[in-house]
């Protein structure tokens, strides 16, 4: 019988579970069992098996990019009914309750399994954001309950590893290393095994805030080759980018392992079939101003050979308050722990800190502009980007890695990209009205629907706090599009009076009725994702009530129903 533990990971909090999970089944089964951790896309249809599941939900209710062919071969019609007969599976889903479609797509797939006669081990479990402790609890009581539940499948008791639970597993890294006397290749483009396929140029990056205004915001420029892909892409789709780390990445990373020979040639068969140097593997591979997951002090209270930092890593790991006053209200990076933990640092090797560091992940952005041609064979298409700096208690300022990586690039850059599908759907006749309410960046995806409808048909809520720091695009509205009506809230404009969205709509209330009770209109939300949709979605479902003269209740289900014909869609972050 095989032993998989499969994730769909958008963000790599489900891989981690996976693997923190995976990690600990290993200090008890017998090495005569075949186990392996995987994504859903390359999860095997062998039988008998035991299939353990870890899933993110994206978008509105979609799969993770990593789950999606899985998804799509398990939904389908001709997919046999006794798929899963003979097959025993967990599933948790991570979600955030913040989120409407809240944990969707793990609820659907334990509810499909089912259908393909899979034998559930236990109900399906949900870990949730919001709660108190993150989705760590849920996710600790899952572990718990699946080593519980196959300790008995497997034959292995709790209280007696194979392998003692305070040592580290053995590395499963194997690196090539280049013996000097070899050619590399030096002349070849050099690239790893990322989700980003297509070449880009970064050809201008302009600020669109004012130089006095907190906020950095930048529209990018990205050129690139056209192609089926980049020509089947519609309003509203989106632009993914890998981004690299800063040269100040691996400077520090040289001071701090001076064990590891920089000059070195290395390959790694899951990153790349290609020879590459340290800086590169640094610089363009391994997330390490990311902030550490939990797990991640487990690990490296196991490798530490100094006992005062093994204890300390261990409590960090242990206690969970600690661990987020540490790492995650400072936004503390993996190379700051690095830092904070010499003795432990200086016993690593690269192995270990490429089995343990996770990958640099592409970041998604909605596409701020149509895809536009210049000349025969190339295109280009707009980002707008908030360019992500805050201060916290640590001296350096945390800095987003995408965004200041588009910011500082200098021109033109060469960065991989993808084109991605978003999740909002336009009506096909273009005389359907479309309320577009859009605080903030939350415009993006906006300006390319305006674009493609030349702004007819087309009612525009912006939020932003001053009409002279941070209207995006207030010029472009005006002499541009002369049919489309803009509705602009200011949060910081007047002193005595607050202004966001939501209020613009109740002031326009009469308007916003008549749109969707005479004319049929879509309603479009996107922008931040904390108290804002709960708001705009409250103040819609007032405005329902007061001008058709029902209930509140009557209301909100009125909502929910344009929310399950696609009339109302939102897209959040």
């Amino acid at each position: 019988m095989i032993l998989q533990v499969a994730y769909g990971s958008e963000t790599g909090c489900a891989e981690d579970v996976a693997t923190n999970l995976h990690r600990r089944l290993k200090y008890y089964l017998d090495p005569d069992v075949e186990s392996r951790v995987c994504s859903l896309n390359d999860y095997q249809f062998v039988f008998p098996s035991v299939a353990i599941i870890v899933c993110s939900t994206c978008g509105q209710g979609d799969p993770p990019l990593n789950a999606k062919s899985f998804w799509k071969s398990i939904m389908s019609r001709s997919c046999p009914q006794d798929l899963f007969s003979d097959v025993e599976y967990s599933l948790l889903g991570l979600g955030d309750s913040a989120y409407t479609k809240f944990n969707f797509v793990a609820k659907k797939l334990f509810r499909r399994i089912q259908m393909l006669r899979g034998k559930s081990i236990f109900d399906l479990q949900l870990a949730d954001e919001q709660h108190e402790h993150g989705s760590d609890f849920q996710s600790e009581i899952f572990i718990a309950d699946c080593l519980k539940a196959l300790s008995t499948r497997f034959n292995f008791q709790l209280e007696s590893p194979t392998i003692p639970l305070e040592l580290p597993l053995p590395c499963t890294i194997k690196l090539k290393y280049l013996p000097t006397t070899n050619e590399d290749n030096a002349a070849a483009e050099i690239s790893w095994k990322h989700c980003c396929p297509y070449k880009g140029s970064l050809d201008s990056v302009a600020r669109v805030t004012s130089e006095d205004h907190f906020q950095k915001t930048i529209l990018a420029r990205i050129s690139f080759e056209s192609s089926k892909k980049s020509e089947s892409m519609k309003p509203g789709d989106v632009l993914a980018i890998q981004p690299v780390n800063p040269i100040s990445c691996f400077n520090l990373f040289c001071e701090l392992f001076p064990q590891i020979s920089m000059a070195s040639k290395i390959m790694i068969a899951d990153i790349s079939d290609q020879w590459i140097s340290i800086e590169y593997l640094i610089t363009n591979v391994l997330d390490l101003i990311s902030i550490p997951r939990r797990s991640f002090f487990e690990v490296m209270s196991k490798l530490s050979n100094d006992e005062d930092e093994r204890e300390k890593l261990m409590e960090i790991f242990t206690d969970q308050e600690l661990f987020y006053s540490y790492c995650c209200r400072p936004r503390r990076s993996i190379l700051e722990v690095f830092r904070d933990f010499p003795k432990t640092t200086s016993s690593l090797s690269l192995e270990r800190i490429i089995e343990y560091v996770p990958r640099i992940k592409e970041r998604n952005f909605s596409m701020a502009s149509v895809i536009t041609k210049q000349g025969t064979d190339s295109s280009f298409v707009e980002l707008l980007v908030a360019v992500v700096k805050f201060q916290t208690k640590i001296q350096q300022p945390r800095l987003g890695l995408c965004s200041n990586f588009l910011a500082d690039s200098e021109i033109p850059q060469k960065v991989m990209i993808d084109f991605r599908k978003g999740s909002f759907s336009l009506p096909q006749n273009q005389e359907t009205p479309l309320i577009m309410i859009g605080p903030g960046t939350g415009v993006a995806p906006f300006r390319s629907v305006v674009q493609h409808r030349n702004g007819r048909k087309c009612f525009l809520f912006f939020g932003c706090r001053h009409p002279e720091k941070d209207f995006y695009f207030k010029e472009e509205w005006r002499t541009n599009f002369p049919d489309l009506k803009v509705f602009p809230a200011f949060s910081r404009y007047l002193t005595d009076k607050v202004c966001y969205v939501q209020h613009k709509l109740i002031e326009e209330k009469q308007l916003v009725w008549k749109l969707i009770s005479n004319e049929d209109a879509f309603v479009y939300l996107a922008g931040s994702s904390k108290q804002m949709p709960k708001d705009v979605k409250e103040v819609l479902v007032e405005i329902i009530a007061d001008l058709s003269e029902t209930s509140l209740e009557e209301a909100k289900l009125y909502l929910e129903g344009m929310e399950k014909s696609r009339k109302f869609q939102e897209e959040t972050w």
